[in-house]
């Protein structure tokens, strides 16, 4: 009984799957449609699995989008290949956490070897870092923050939560923090690490934008700029 929902699902995926290339790429439904066929009240109570997932895939059926299709131009999206959608099925069953080796051996050792390939395809140093993100966003994010630390500083340590300590080579990290702090697109503050002075990075502000960290970047290097000539 407990195989019977996987079972049904994966069946409904494969009519869905077979019938791509004929049906219909996109078929024109209002949200509110939608919303009278998947709402209504919180239930008191679950429901029986396989009964659940007939009725969630018969209510999703008018507004799904026929995106792994053939004939989707909308975006850049491009369908799944096979191998990968049923890689991605036993991820889901298999339910493993990748935070540790202890947690998942082989989901540690999957991204190690990923890592490696990835690292040979892009014709970059074997001993460079990596690291897998939720999404394109945050890769965004990573991108930069990585570019700006290689840019303009020293990492002193590890980013701890939201947070990290830097310092510039070649220039006084109190002559920076005043320029920075002078010219007003951003705010930086002082303190020390090993004895030597630091400047502390702390990024804690939901509105952030990828436009804040660009204005932020410039200012940034413009004052370590200024105080290495001064």
């Amino acid at each position: 009984m407990q195989d019977d929902p996987a079972a049904r699902a994966a069946e409904l995926a494969g009519a869905w799957l077979g019938s791509l290339r004929e049906r219909p790429v996109g078929i024109p439904v209002g949200p509110a449609e939608l919303r009278a066929r998947l709402g209504g009240p919180l239930g008191e109570a679950g429901q029986e699995p396989v009964s659940l997932i007939n009725e969630l895939a018969a209510a999703l059926e008018p507004g799904l989008v026929a995106t792994a299709g053939p004939r989707y131009f909308g975006f850049v999206t491009g369908g799944s290949l096979p191998a990968a959608l049923a890689a991605d099925w036993l991820v889901s069953a298999f339910d493993q956490n990748a935070a540790m080796y202890v947690m998942s051996p082989a989901a540690a050792v999957v991204e190690e070897i990923t890592a490696a390939w990835l690292l040979d395809l892009l014709g970059l140093p074997p001993q460079a870092a990596v690291g897998f993100v939720t999404g394109a966003q945050m890769a965004n994010f990573s991108c930069l923050a990585a570019a700006r630390n290689a840019l303009l500083a020293e990492l002193l340590n590890d980013v701890v939560l939201n947070q990290v300590l830097f310092r510039v080579p070649g220039a006084k990290t109190a002559a920076v923090i005043e320029r920075v702090q002078r010219d007003g697109t951003c705010w930086l503050g002082g303190t020390s690490w090993g004895g030597e002075p630091a400047i502390r990075f702390s990024v804690s502000n939901w509105s952030t934008t990828e436009d804040d960290i660009h204005q932020s970047v410039a200012a940034i290097r413009a004052a370590i700029n200024a105080a290495r000539t001064s």
